[in-house]
């Protein structure tokens, strides 16, 4: 590794090949819960009851014991069932020279994406789209659009191909890699209608094999050099083949690395300050380790599936703070909500968590994976715009006035996470032909925002 490089594909796969072997029953119950819990107590990482932090010691305790997990375990890969290690002084070179700014998209729809630093009245970039979620083909390419069409969505990220040509396809087959293609088709296509050609979009998400994934880069056909490539890692600190793969593709083909990971609060980590410790270590190793341009998080709650949860919401806003305190990483949030469209409960949760990720640095907010992510053709729009207006009421709120109005907020969605109102369908709140939401949910819309401004949030409807 030259210094101040990135660690490459070739170079990380080898250092695999390399390492320690450990079993992935070993790593999950043994190395990961107890070396968290070791660091928690080295540094003193304690969280108190507010969601965002206004303790600078404590982000900065938090960021060196994610650095020292890192160094620690280092990273597993369970297709090789070995570990790899890397230094700290590794790790903070690399951080020291990460790039300042990337430009995902072309020519009128280019986007610039730069460091925000703390609750930066500049508001965090919107990426809008079913976020893997999965969609109706039949309707796939309008789902697009009413995003696409929503001039506060400055980067699409798709959604996942229910069936291609009406059947069901599977990894590793011709079928796979038809319906990646025809996702990326659709994808272009509800852009171009939309007026916005050269818009950045993240995928492919319709595709698991390595095979399907890595073709969605054909020339002419797939992803262009400026989208973002969407590449998830493992649960916790792993990387397997198919990352792997993606990684070396992007390395040679050239891409926008978005890197993933969705920590799970109340899993192997354990509770909010052991999963943030390891969220932080998770995205360091995504720049150091893996090249990504921009590192996603959102981490679950295991017993609601969700990231808006008050616990979850806490792990994103002291990951953050830690992370924008002591580098200039390009950082983002991925938003899974208990409550469907139509709703004014998804609203408020997208409401909470854009709070949350405005004021604490984060660069990119991506909406949403509403309810749960796990119900057909329940994502729209009219999500993403709540979300980036939401944000652009945020930048530029104090810690203490954010922490106010999210006690407020999370109070009006949280105790319904056991029984959440009945949501719609896209076919059921969008008129299909005009690609625009019914008065229906327009109204629940309205009432969204009367309800979160009545709470203290000054944001524009």
């Amino acid at each position: 590794m030259v210094m101040g490089q990135r660690i490459g594909a070739l170079e990380v796969f080898e250092r695999f090949n390399k390492g320690k072997k450990v079993s992935e029953a070993h790593w999950d119950y043994d190395v990961i819960p107890k070396t968290l819990a070791t660091l928690k107590d080295k540094y003193r990482i304690h969280f108190g009851k507010k969601v965002i932090p206004d303790d600078r010691d404590l982000s900065e305790r938090l960021f060196k014991a994610g650095v020292e997990m890192l160094s620690t375990v280092g990273f597993f890969c369970p297709d090789i069932g070995k570990t790899l290690t890397i230094t700290e002084d590794e790790i903070y070179d690399c951080l020291d020279n990460l790039p300042r700014k990337i430009v995902m998209g072309s020519g009128k729809d280019a986007v610039s994406v730069e460091p925000r630093f703390g609750s930066a009245r500049r508001r965090p970039i919107l990426v809008g789209g079913p976020t893997a979620s999965s969609v109706s083909e039949n309707i796939y390419m309008r789902m697009m659009q009413s995003y696409a069409r929503e001039n506060i969505v400055n980067v699409l990220f798709n959604g996942v191909l229910d069936t291609f040509a009406g059947h069901e396809y599977k990894p590793n087959t011709p079928n796979e890699i038809y319906a990646v293609m025809k996702e990326m088709k659709m994808v272009d296509a509800a852009r171009t209608l939309s007026g916005r050609s050269g818009m950045p979009v993240i995928g492919p998400e319709s595709g698991l094999s390595t095979g399907a994934r890595v073709s969605s880069r054909m020339d002419n056909f797939g992803l262009r050099a400026c989208d973002g490539y969407d590449i998830c890692l493992r649960n916790e600190m792993k990387i397997d083949y198919i990352c792997l793969n993606m990684l070396a593709s992007a390395e040679i083909s050239g891409s926008v690395n978005h890197l993933e990971a969705l920590p799970v609060f109340g899993g192997y980590c354990g509770g909010a300050e052991e999963t943030s410790i390891c969220s932080v270590a998770t995205s360091i190793a995504s720049f150091v380790l893996f090249g990504a341009n921009v590192h996603i998080d959102g981490p679950i709650h295991i017993r609601w599936g969700v990231t808006t949860a008050r616990d979850t919401l806490r792990v994103l806003a002291h990951t953050a703070s830690a992370l924008d305190s002591n580098s200039s990483a390009i950082i983002g949030s991925l938003y899974y909500t208990m409550a469907g469209p139509c709703t004014e409960m998804c609203f408020m949760e997208n409401a909470a968590q854009a709070i949350v990720d405005s004021v604490t640095g984060r660069e990119i907010i991506e909406s949403s994976a509403s309810a749960r992510g796990v119900e057909l053709d329940k994502t729209t729009g009219l999500e993403a715009r709540f979300a980036g207006k939401a944000s652009q009421a945020a930048s530029g709120l104090s810690v203490e006035e954010a922490n106010d109005i999210l006690d407020e907020l999370i109070l009006c969605y949280e105790p319904l996470f056991p029984s959440p109102p009945a949501s719609k369908t896209f076919q059921e709140c969008y008129n299909l032909d005009t690609i625009t939401p019914t008065e229906e949910y327009a109204n629940v819309y309205t009432k969204a925002v009367d309800r979160v401004r009545s709470i203290g949030l000054d944001m524009r409807y």
